[in-house]
């Protein structure tokens, strides 16, 4: 059992209004709780804005057990109106005691970087398995955090956004280097989902045939392209949906999220393909060994691991727009693990002789 005692007062800010249209995420000065949600009323009165957000779900008992989460921003909506709501109702049927939730959302890198320099949370659920690694090295997670049955949680996969009728024509990842054509993509610095976008064409161009040197000129034409580098997957369809640009690449799932919105708001959705050749996005969870040791959650913490993976978890993410896992993944489809893995494509894309930096440095000269 775990409750919230000393540094760890209860502080539900359920009904704080939050922008997550700051580039900058001022969480790594987060130590306690307490002092967390004390400093965040303050900002909040002040009217300043913090890149991510934090907010307390569930009942205020005092004999509640309560799980931290820091998650990216792009699967908030799925975890707060469903996936968490189901978890509470699960857990109590089976134990007997009510659970609440305290949660931060934001950027994936952002949010690991928050995570390794002090942001309390008993479990991360980030963007890819790239966020996770520094935090295995800072010994903040397990080295076998993802054994059998694995760290993944959520699938989705890469797909392109386009306006009405597909003026461009496009049909392919490799099509976004077009001359002229306006693209709207995050920033890799900050968001998740700019990682798997661009690692979702350079995967395509290998399978295409393309060389080295061609596939130099295709990343120098798509960075040409890119009109706004958002901090979050989440605000560059946001930029998209305003009126920006003539494609943007993303997550299945937030288009998905768009959509539903759109219906709710009678709004027009946006269209999108899935190209030939796209990568299967998996959204893994980790349990941060500190933490769960300091607030004995422990077993909290691999029951709600557990709940993400079961049928009703999976079934509560799909209906916010994620894949089931391993379930109808289209047949030209490919994981990062086809391509050496996280590290491997990191190295080949965003180290310093990388495809991206490259391609960067290009444009700047």
């Amino acid at each position: 059992m775990s409750g919230l005692e000393g540094d760890r007062t209860a502080c539900d800010t359920s009904q704080i209004a939050w922008r997550e249209d700051d580039a900058s995420v001022g969480l790594a000065l987060v130590w306690t709780r307490r002092r967390w949600c004390r400093s965040a009323v303050g900002w909040v009165a002040g009217g300043l804005s913090l890149g991510g957000s934090v907010t307390g779900c569930g009942p205020s008992d005092d004999h509640a057990d309560t799980l931290t989460l820091a998650a990216y921003s792009v699967i908030r909506e799925a975890m707060r109106e469903a996936v968490l709501p189901r978890f509470q109702a699960w857990f109590r049927h089976q134990t007997g005691r009510p659970v609440r939730f305290e949660e931060s959302y934001g950027p994936s890198g952002a949010q690991s970087r928050a995570l390794a320099s002090g942001l309390d949370a008993d479990v991360a659920l980030l963007s890819h398995v790239g966020d996770v690694r520094p935090l295995v090295r800072a010994g903040l997670v397990a080295q076998d955090w993802d054994s059998p049955p694995g760290g993944v949680v959520a699938e989705s996969r890469v797909v392109i956004v386009h306006r009405p009728g597909n003026p461009w024509r496009l049909e392919r990842f490799t099509d976004l280097a077009r001359p002229g054509l306006q693209l709207v993509f995050p920033d890799p610095k900050t968001s998740g989902g700019a990682r798997w976008n661009l690692n979702a064409v350079y995967g395509a161009a290998l399978r295409e045939g393309w060389s080295p040197s061609d596939i130099d000129h295709l990343f120098q034409g798509l960075r040409r392209n890119v009109v706004t580098l958002d901090a979050s997957a989440r605000h560059s369809l946001m930029v998209f949906e305003d009126g920006l640009g003539d494609a943007a690449l993303t997550y299945e799932n937030e288009v998905l999220l768009q959509h539903r919105r759109a219906r709710e708001r009678n709004r027009t959705p946006l269209p999108y393909f899935t190209p030939l050749h796209t990568l299967i996005v998996e959204t893994p969870a980790a349990i941060l060994e500190r933490s769960v040791e300091r607030h004995g959650t422990r077993d909290l913490a691999r029951s709600f691991l557990e709940f993400l993976r079961s049928d009703p978890g999976q079934d509560a993410l799909a209906e916010f727009g994620f894949r089931r896992l391993r379930v109808d993944r289209p047949p030209d489809a490919w994981t990062i693990d086809e391509l050496g893995g996280w590290e491997e494509v990191a190295q080949r894309l965003y180290g310093p002789e990388g495809v991206w930096t490259r391609a960067l440095l290009n444009l700047r000269a």
